[in-house]
């Protein structure tokens, strides 16, 4: 039986949906979905979509609506090929966890994480994909400085 959490009030649901600091991250937006880049770069390019409703906390992947799921997987299919052209990326793992319900109220997000055989080179290093061919978890978090993750965001937004 699932643990039920308190209902978010209205500002902590405009937090989740408006948070500066999320939104420095911000890569493209369309009507039910939101990317944004990772704060954690172990996969060059990991991000995550993020579902702008406001009108219920806990998100099912398949409780989604016909038009939610239509564009998350238009989304999805569109990080790939840009991804694919930037760093030629072999794949993209997927992840709907719902593991920190506690945090966001299971808020609907999914996460992109690109994989790749040979390790892509980006500002000025490379970054191995040491689980190559294995399930993208356990791995140590990457995470650069803003500038960087910048650069990454920029590069993603101009090849879309």
């Amino acid at each position: 039986m699932a643990t039920m959490l308190p209902p978010l009030s209205l500002k902590e649901k405009a937090h989740l949906n408006k948070s500066p600091e999320f939104a420095k991250f911000a890569i493209y937006a369309q009507s039910y979905w939101t990317l944004y880049l990772n704060a954690d770069q172990r996969y060059l390019g990991r991000s995550y979509l993020w579902l702008n409703s406001k009108h219920r906390d806990f998100h099912q992947l398949d409780e989604l609506s016909a038009n939610e799921q239509h564009e998350l997987f238009q989304l999805m299919r569109r990080f790939r090929k840009c991804v694919e052209r930037l760093w030629r990326a072999d794949s993209i793992n997927c992840a709907w966890l719902g593991n920190e319900a506690g945090k966001h109220r299971g808020h609907g997000h999914m996460h992109l994480i690109p994989r790749y055989a040979t390790p892509p080179k980006f500002l000025s290093r490379s970054f191995p994909d040491e689980r190559y061919g294995k399930n993208y978890q356990p791995y140590t978090k990457l995470i650069l400085e803003d500038a960087d993750l910048f650069r990454i965001r920029d590069a993603i937004k101009a090849a879309w």
